[in-house]
């Protein structure tokens, strides 16, 4: 993991560390007729722009292991990341999923693995309030409100949580 200091709430990596610049691009060859097409080459350089996006978020999460998520392969064929081996992330492949009893998951599992982490980097001396990064599917499972109670599994946590977002370069039940 690249080294970081945290004061003050602000999160900072180590001046004297070696970050590996990269330039992510995407080929897109267009014809003669789609060249002259405004809402053809606006269209595509969207696309194009947003898979860029996507990469780079896959590139700083998981550095050099990128393209080995499911999003990561699909995304792998799209992008071009010249110098991606020289990367370091700030994840660990592989990334733990979890543990979630049927195939969605249950807001009492989100709730039990977020406060097993917390509680594992408190014992780090890690204190909060804390940021989490999850796959698509596990925000919308914190946001989503729990049946006959009315609250979320991420209001419970109050102010603990500062920052709760989402990426598509994780897996389906992961998060950091």
């Amino acid at each position: 993991f690249p080294e970081y200091k945290f004061t003050a709430g602000k999160l900072s990596i180590v001046s004297g560390k070696a970050l590996i610049p990269t330039e992510i691009s995407v080929s897109f060859p267009l014809t003669p007729a789609e060249l002259s097409d405004p809402n053809t080459l606006y269209a595509t350089a969207a696309r194009a722009s947003s898979w860029v996006g996507q990469a780079e978020d896959a590139v700083v999460l998981l550095g050099k292991d990128w393209d080995k998520s499911t999003f990561g392969k699909s995304l792998a064929a799209k992008v071009i990341v010249p110098n991606a081996s020289d990367q370091e992330g700030l994840l660990s492949w592989p990334l733990r999923s979890i543990p979630i009893a049927g195939k969605t998951v249950a807001p009492s599992d989100l709730e039990t693995s977020l406060t097993k982490a917390m509680t594992d980097l408190r014992k780090k001396n890690e204190v909060g309030p804390y940021s989490v990064i999850v796959d698509p599917s596990l925000y919308g499972a914190a946001n989503s409100a729990i049946a006959g109670l009315g609250d979320t599994v991420l209001s419970r946590f109050g102010k603990q949580i500062s920052g709760f977002q989402y990426s598509a370069a994780l897996d389906t039940n992961t998060g950091v």
